[in-house]
């Protein structure tokens, strides 16, 4: 039995538990291992126990493969279920666990085996479906169950539009200087109460500083929420608030999302946009007498729209686009191989998120882009910086003056900040004590572009 445990019966359970796909070099199904592991592994027993002359050759392979075999499915689980190689650590564990359990599937008797099995079934298949369903059900009463995900009103820091706001639209008045803070859970404010978070810290460095008129921030962040994401919300609710200021943060999972969250819109159609149907309103409304060209004009303008989706499409697969486990390419690989796909993305987005403020909403917009801890020399986990982990920022320092909104970057003042940390220990967001720096190297940098007025301190 020892020989097979481990690669043929674990690791396309755990395959099938979980559906994670394997990439060796492609994507691929971790189920359809099975077959020809399991045939291999027949034809070899079968082959050491003949009268052949290569027999003991097949004897020996049959011994390294059972001496091999529990290395070979902790490899293989740590792969499915978590992003290698951030620790040695856990991979060993695994195979440690394997290898205890195939001695003793050796040595055990038939009672044991099915104690055994009960207990896998147990706790690999009804704990892990029993936790999903309710984490699930947790996430569905705080968020919308769409790609989206937006917050639900909880009449208390939810309000009626989703926003992390202890108030409605209504409630600002139009002496108000409005700022709109958008981005993910670092905006948010993840582990953080309301009044630490950092748009709120910024709302009250902004009225110590007496500035005028008197600033109001609104939290338009959410957990794991984009440039896409925050365009789409915008669009929806934002001229309900007249904001004066859009500041939009960028974290650096952002390139990542951007790009794969419009492929899940794209997905279910929630991004198309069909022309001919607008344009032959339009000329019913204001040209009646024209109606006899809208069957051309549908024609013309239906092959302009699937020219434009293909050439999307041979955009996104030219981009050779990173899979899940690589959520940080933007800071994993050179400028150069990832700037077309940052320039798809976030850069498309925040184009379109500029042309809404001045154009629509009549307001300004900053973009701030911020360091992750790994970014930063004084990181507080003792790990050494990558060569490309700057490489984001270096982007933004080459095409700043070409933009028409102000860049922001953090990355000096986080990287100088006289206080230590800034960073919860065992979470890779903001403590307060970051968000108050980000807040007020904020305010700093808005001022001296003269985006907000304040008295000269």
């Amino acid at each position: 039995m020892r020989g097979w445990v481990g690669s043929l019966v674990l690791v396309p359970l755990v395959a099938v538990l979980w559906g994670s796909p394997l990439e060796l070099g492609v994507r691929i199904d971790a189920r359809w291992l099975l077959p020809p592991l399991f045939g291999a592994w027949l034809g070899l027993r079968a082959w050491a126990g003949s009268s052949s002359f290569a027999a003991p050759l097949a004897r020996r392979l049959l011994a390294a493969w059972r001496r091999l075999d529990p290395l070979v499915a902790a490899s293989l689980i740590y792969a499915l279920l978590f992003r290698p190689p951030e620790s040695l650590l856990l991979p060993l564990m695994i195979w440690l666990a394997i290898a205890g359990v195939v001695a003793l599937f050796d040595r055990a008797s038939g009672p044991v085996l099915v104690s055994l099995l009960t207990a896998l079934l147990v706790f690999g298949v009804a704990v892990p479906r029993g936790f999903r369903a309710i984490l699930v059900s947790k996430i569905a009463s705080t968020y919308q169950t769409d790609v989206d995900h937006r917050l639900k009103p909880d009449g208390g820091q939810i309000n009626s539009d989703g926003v992390r706001f202890r108030g409605e639209s209504g409630d600002l008045g139009d002496e108000d200087f409005v700022v709109l803070f958008l981005g993910d859970s670092f905006t948010f404010g993840f582990n953080l109460p309301y009044a630490s978070t950092y748009p709120q810290q910024f709302e009250g460095a902004a009225r110590a500083a007496a500035c005028e008129p008197r600033v109001r921030v609104v939290n338009f962040g959410w957990v794991s929420s984009s440039p896409l994401l925050s365009l789409r919300l915008l669009r929806e609710v934002g001229y309900r608030y007249q904001p004066d200021l859009v500041v939009y943060n960028l974290d650096m999972t952002d390139f990542h999302d951007d790009l794969r969250y419009e492929i899940a819109l794209r997905g279910v159609g929630e991004l198309d946009f069909d022309s001919a149907a607008v344009l032959s309103r339009l000329l019913i409304l204001h040209a009646p007498w024209a109606k006899g060209a809208l069957p051309v004009l549908a024609a013309i303008t239906e092959r302009l729209r699937s020219e434009a989706d293909d050439g999307r499409s041979r955009s996104f697969s030219q981009l050779r686009f990173p899979g899940p486990k690589e959520r940080r390419f933007t800071t994993s690989y050179p400028l150069a191989r990832s700037r077309p796909a940052i320039e798809l993305g976030v850069m498309k987005n925040l184009a379109e998120m500029h042309d809404l403020v001045s154009g629509a909403l009549a307001g300004e917009m900053a973009l701030v882009v911020y360091p992750r801890h790994y970014q930063l020399v004084r990181q507080p986990r003792s790990q050494p910086m990558g060569r490309y982990v700057r490489e984001p920022f270096r982007y933004f320092e080459e095409v700043a003056g070409e933009l028409p909104y102000s860049v922001i970057s953090l990355l000096e003042d986080f990287e100088q900040s006289p206080t230590w940390p800034l960073f919860f220990e065992h979470d890779p967001h903001w403590n307060k004590q970051g968000a108050v720096l980000a807040a007020r190297s904020v305010l700093r940098e808005l001022r001296a572009r003269g985006l907000i007025r304040c008295p000269e301190s």
